[in-house]
């Protein structure tokens, strides 16, 4: 690894992170000072630990071996060398995960696209040696792309997530498996094939931290600190702006899903739901915060949306309407034309201001998606307050930079409609 360039690039990410409210706490045991990066003020830390003027913290015990001393300052420093014979990180649940030796091969258990499109951008997609039957055979309606995913159909297939293949994991010699913090049918055999298992998504309030963790496991950490850095880039041009406004002066959206004409219930987007993050990463407020829906949403029918009466309607597609497959937006413009017909909720302010947005739900969840979801949503909602800017461009950059997919956002492609 380049470390002057990897110490540029982390330069640059503290003067990014300084206004930041996202906490990046890196859990790899080593980081003793609990900031975002394992380095010499570790060490600093450390070494102030053993001589009694600092406080011992939950990650200062580097190799794990249950007592803080001189060989963790060792395990720190070949951790910044990237030399480290075995590295111990903390999953989602808090469980200490300790990789030992190179980790080449890999396996994916991801609900949804965000882990393998991490993977793609930190430059470790030749590591993906098996995924889950839905990636391979793209039949997830959300999530399948041949266009954004050419690669995926030639991967191994391990069964699916509540039903993995352990005979086909175990054949294909993974160093560790990776899956998005949901849970899997692999709970049990944690200890079974000893190959470890971690447990970490990669979404709008975890990116930095989890992004880094995997360059950490991967021996990725150049290209990982160039991922966050621009992602973090293209946070800042929204964050800056949405932090003049007041939460009154942030327009409210009822988001929902809509892939089928004459529906006739809507799921609610909930508070605790990661496309929830994308709105109000965007300054909008999502109408299932408001009305308490603090779970990952709920089935609400027209007659309370229409007490409701909300002035923007966010309706999230599917695959077939939207995303990286589609080529014009005829298709989507027949679904929002039909809903914005429908008897039932033609009373709506919404409706009769033609406040009726479309999205892709691939940039509607976790990963950079999330953010490219929160950058067209914010250029959306708040029009006067981004003038300047251009999501299409931070799109064709994280395709071009980060994804190596030869893709003309100009000429392909519908993520949000009307457009932008």
């Amino acid at each position: 690894m380049n470390k002057a360039i990897y110490a540029l690039i982390s330069l640059g990410l503290l003067l990014i992170l300084s206004a930041s409210a996202q906490d990046c706490t890196l859990h790899i045991f080593g980081n003793a000072n609990g900031d975002c990066l394992i380095d010499e003020e570790d060490i600093s830390y450390l070494q102030g630990i053993l001589d009694g003027e600092n406080e011992k913290t939950d990650l200062s015990d580097a190799n794990n071996d249950g007592k803080v001393d001189e060989n963790d300052i060792d395990q720190i420093e070949q951790i910044i060398n990237g030399t480290q014979e075995e590295l111990v990180v903390l999953d989602a649940q808090g469980k200490p995960v300790e990789f030992k030796g190179e980790v080449n091969r890999i396996i994916l258990i991801p609900h949804n696209h965000y882990l393998y499109e991490t993977m793609r951008s930190i430059g470790a997609k030749d590591d993906v040696v098996g995924i889950t039957d839905a990636f391979v055979n793209m039949s997830n309606k959300w999530d399948s792309s041949s266009r954004f995913y050419p690669e995926l159909s030639g991967i191994e297939s391990i069964g699916t997530i509540d039903e993995p293949d352990r005979e086909k994991i175990i054949s294909l010699k993974p160093d560790a498996i990776f899956t998005d913090g949901h849970s899997t049918g692999l709970e049990e055999s944690v200890d079974l094939f000893g190959i470890p298992i971690i447990a970490m998504d990669v979404n709008l309030t975890n990116f930095e931290k989890n992004a880094r963790a995997y360059g950490y496991i991967l021996n990725k950490r150049e290209k990982a600190e160039e991922y966050i850095y621009w992602w973090k880039s293209w946070e800042d041009k929204i964050d800056g702006p949405l932090s003049q406004l007041s939460e009154d002066e942030k327009p409210i959206v009822l988001a929902t899903f809509y892939n089928s004409p004459g529906i006739t219930s809507f799921y609610l987007i909930g508070e605790a739901s990661m496309r929830a993050d994308v709105i109000r990463k965007a300054g909008v407020r999502n109408l299932g915060d408001v009305a308490g829906i603090n779970n990952s949403g709920a089935n609400v029918d027209p007659e309370w949306v229409l007490e409701q009466n909300p002035p923007n309607i966010l309706l999230i597609t599917g695959n077939q309407y939207m995303g990286y497959d589609i080529l014009n937006s005829s298709i989507v413009s027949d679904l929002r034309d039909e809903f914005m017909k429908r008897s039932d909720i033609s009373g709506l302010d919404a409706v009769k201001n033609g406040n009726v947005y479309m999205a892709s739900g691939l940039i509607s969840i976790g990963g950079a998606n999330g953010l490219l979801g929160a950058v067209y949503h914010a250029k959306e909602f708040h029009p006067e307050l981004f003038r300047d800017l251009d999501p299409k461009e931070m799109h064709q950059e994280y395709l071009d930079k980060f994804q190596g997919i030869d893709f003309d956002m100009d000429k392909e492609g519908l993520f949000v409609y009307p457009s932008v």
